[in-house]
């Protein structure tokens, strides 16, 4: 059990929020100093009551130690840490769940209005006896498993099933290749002609090849791949002294002849040009001119089933039997000798060739059976895909994570491996909610005022999030707040927040950066440095947990580092202002990786799904403005990960045009326009936003993504000016950075500092002038610069 989640983190951690909090009541504090000393007097805790916490919470190691000046032995000390750890928290929790939070945030206007939010562990289980939908892994036990099911004590099996769709079964069959290919490439509409020569390697089972033209000489392909009806062909090329790599993709159009698209790389991997390509097939050998280009030579098709398990399982291709695994004799309910297996790792097996040919083309169901080794398991896992696999080339049937079908209990109906069955949706919010309230005030009072939280499923991780929305609130004020369960405090404890001023007297200071958590220490010390830094609020450009829509436990380990470590010299927490970035999304599902022609079915709160639910967003869409009074305004917006950048131009132009009176105009958004070279600039921002930018007076855009420091010279209209905008980022927080390419960079004038380094950037604002400071985890300055209107 990770201890932090009840708020005990490390000993400053400790010994702050438990022993000597902040406006403790004398009270309060003499209790929990009280119980302290019980534990560590020279008899120590009664054997019974330390018998009985081990029964009611079992062992667990919480990263906790306290020196006693009566036994500064360390590994005593351990010990009794532990034993202080399970004290508080069966008192501070009182039935309650393990919670992540209270976290703070502004998406309303943040000199009246805050969300408040935690998150409880309470699984929604899955009901049994009934054919429902829900997520893969399937399990308990196991905290990498998405669907919780109870089945410890009751029931040894659950059925799962997944209809899937096969076109062009064979994936399809290896292409005829043995010949001559005369083909043409269109190059600025100009036809250039070439050769090619294809030979079967029987050894190596795999094409060579050679292309040759008058313009370009002769070169040896690198690669020649064929899976179904694609041919890919890729080969390097050296043109007027520079290198470059040409990839071609065709399919047949007719017997005897291919089209498609070839497409140049330069030597960086950075496309230069592409265009048509086609292809006909010349007599040569024993080869007719006239053949069929898809004819089956060696063709070799597997299918292939990848599975975390834990214990046993069987799997039914279309009805039949195709894969056995931990399971002796029998199916169903009548099962024997199921054995146990560890699901830490996913296992690859490869079906049987005999059973490939129960693929058909249209629709098929893969039906498994999973089975517990006995009915009081400690755990269960069951999490499979299937892939099939044509020559080279892999494609997947079912990938994992996806919805099935599943039923928990006795064997279903006859024909559940086959027939069509009906599903309901299981209830996303579990029943035995802990019934919380909020109560606030100003700080330096004794909390009174009653808020009772809303609930929200976290997405369909089976926890809820209570959320508060704090309204009409005084600006500039410092404000105390608890969560209670009935009469008992969570953690025993208050938490303090400070509301934005409505007007810009003294210097308003906040922290900006992205790409934050790759690494858990990294993370911590660089949330420590934001807290150090005093500001009123953090800016946070995307790629916040790195859980690329799935994993939600990352969530979890990244709001537990911000609750324990982001918090001010005098105990504030720090409000977020979050913005959405790629690893917020299911990985190859950011928008701009997903084709035009599938986009009709494009669900942002599914491929961000984690992002969508925990942060509430001002019209429930992934751009939204926060103005600070009538001096601060920032643009948040997404760079092509839920929203195309077009989408939001319209909204973009409206919201800069209506604030080009506040004297500090931002905006903030996760892709960069003008980065390092890390990765390509994202030309659609440049089109649709930079001009926007430059028109309306935006100060500064603050950029993520590539994992450096990097600052530019203000720009408009692609050139230093000192009139134009300055671009900062680029997302560096608590990732590993990457080496910026001096060789490269210098030519792009407008870069003013780049650095591989991590780093959050402070900004202090003034009447008449901004001050950015880059700070490194340590506090040592990187870089710093002041603008003036």
């Amino acid at each position: 059990m990770n201890t932090r989640r009840f708020g005990f983190s490390d000993t400053t951690g400790f010994s702050r929020r438990l022993l000597s909090q902040t406006e403790q009541t004398p009270t309060e504090a003499s209790a929990k100093n009280a119980a302290l000393a019980s534990l560590f007097s020279p008899a120590g805790p009664p054997s019974e009551f330390i018998r009985q916490l081990a029964l009611k919470k079992g062992n667990f190691n919480p990263k906790l130690v306290y020196t006693s000046p009566r036994n500064p032995n360390k590994t005593m000390i351990k010990k009794l840490g532990t034993l202080t750890t399970l004290l508080f928290t069966l008192m501070a929790t009182q039935g309650a769940g393990p919670v992540q939070g209270p976290i703070c945030s502004w998406h309303l206007d943040p000199t009246s209005t805050i969300t408040i939010q935690w998150i409880e562990k309470v699984d929604a289980i899955l009901p049994h006896g009934r054919w429902l939908e829900a997520h893969a892994g399937f399990g308990y036990g196991d905290p990498k498993n998405l669907s919780h099911v109870k089945m410890q004590d009751e029931v040894r099996s659950l059925y799962i099933r997944k209809p899937f769709e096969v076109e062009d079964l064979d994936g399809g069959t290896p292409v005829k290749l043995a010949g001559k290919w005369k083909s043409v490439a269109v190059v600025n509409a100009i036809d250039i002609q070439t050769t090619s020569v294809f030979t079967w390697d029987k050894s190596s089972k795999s094409y060579k090849g050679t292309i040759s033209s008058i313009l370009l000489g002769k070169a040896d392909f690198d690669k020649v791949e064929i899976a179904g009806q694609n041919l890919n062909m890729e080969f390097k090329l050296d043109y007027l002294g520079k290198n470059y790599t040409v990839n071609v993709g065709a399919k047949e159009s007719q017997p005897g002849k291919l089209e498609g698209k070839y497409t140049v790389f330069d030597s960086n991997g950075k496309k230069e040009f592409d265009d048509d390509w086609k292809a006909d097939l010349l007599s040569a050998g024993d080869v007719p001119p006239d053949s069929k280009v898809y004819e089956a030579v060696d063709a070799d098709t597997k299918l292939v089933l990848k599975a975390r398990h834990s214990d046993g399982f069987i799997a039914y291709l279309n009805g039949d039997e195709i894969l056995r695994v931990n399971v002796d004799k029998g199916s169903g309910d009548a099962v024997e000798g199921v054995t146990a297996n560890n699901a830490s790792e996913e296992i690859t097996f490869e079906i049987d060739s005999k059973h490939v040919e129960l693929l058909k083309e249209g629709e098929n169901i893969l039906a498994i059976e999973g089975h517990n080794s006995v009915i009081d398991s400690s755990d269960f896992t069951l999490d499979p895909s299937l892939t099939q696999i044509v020559g080279q080339v892999e494609r997947n049937l079912i990938e994992p994570e996806q919805p099935w079908q599943i039923y928990i209990g006795n064997e279903p109906s006859e024909g559940w491996k086959t027939a069509e069955v009906t599903t309901e949706q299981p209830a996303l919010l579990p029943e035995n909610l802990t019934k919380f309230q909020l109560r606030y005030g100003p700080r330096g009072s004794e909390p009174s005022t009653v808020a009772t939280p809303t609930t929200h499923a976290f997405a369909d991780s089976g926890r809820v999030i209570h959320r508060v929305i704090l309204k009409d609130l005084n600006p500039d004020t410092p404000y105390v707040f608890d969560i209670r369960e009935g009469s008992q405090r969570l953690r025993d404890r208050k938490w303090f927040f400070r509301t934005a001023p409505d007007r810009l007297t003294d210097p308003v200071t906040f922290v900006t950066g992205g790409d934050m958590y790759y690494e858990r220490k990294l993370l911590d010390e660089m949330n420590r440095r934001a807290g150090l830094e005093r500001p009123l609020f953090a800016l946070l450009g995307g790629d916040l947990a790195y859980a690329n829509g799935k994993e939600v436990d990352r969530w979890y380990e990244w709001i537990d580092s911000w609750h324990d470590n982001a918090v001010t010299a005098d105990d504030y927490l720090i409000p977020m202002i979050a913005v959405i970035g790629n690893h917020e999304c299911i990985k190859t599902q950011n928008l701009n990786e997903v084709k035009e022609a599938d986009r009709k079915d494009f669900d942002p709160r599914k491929v961000a799904k984690f992002y969508y639910s925990l942060f509430p967003l001002p019209q429930e869409v992934s751009n939204y403005v926060i103005d600070f009074g009538n001096y601060l305004s920032i643009a948040c917006l997404d760079s092509y990960h839920t929203q195309t950048p077009k989408a939001q131009t319209e909204w973009l132009e409206s919201t800069l045009k209506q604030r080009t009176n506040f004297p500090h105009l931002f905006a903030c958004y996760h892709r960069p326009a003008y980065g390092t070279l890390i990765k390509d600039d994202m030309q659609e921002i440049r089109k649709e936003w930079v001009p926007l930018f430059e028109k309306y007076g935006v100060d500064v855009a603050f950029e993520n993504d590539h994992h450096v420091y990097k600052r530019t010279m203000p720009i408009k209209h692609n050139q230093v000016d000192i009139s134009g905008v300055t671009y900062m980022g680029d997302g560096a927080w608590g990732v590993g950075v990457r080496k910026v390419d001096w060789a490269k960079l210098r030519p792009l004038k407008y870069i003013a500092r780049a650095e591989d380094l991590n780093h959050l950037i402070r900004v202090k604002l003034y009447q008449g002038r901004q001050q950015f400071e880059a700070i490194d985890g340590t506090g040592k300055y990187l870089d710093s610069f002041t603008r003036f209107d």
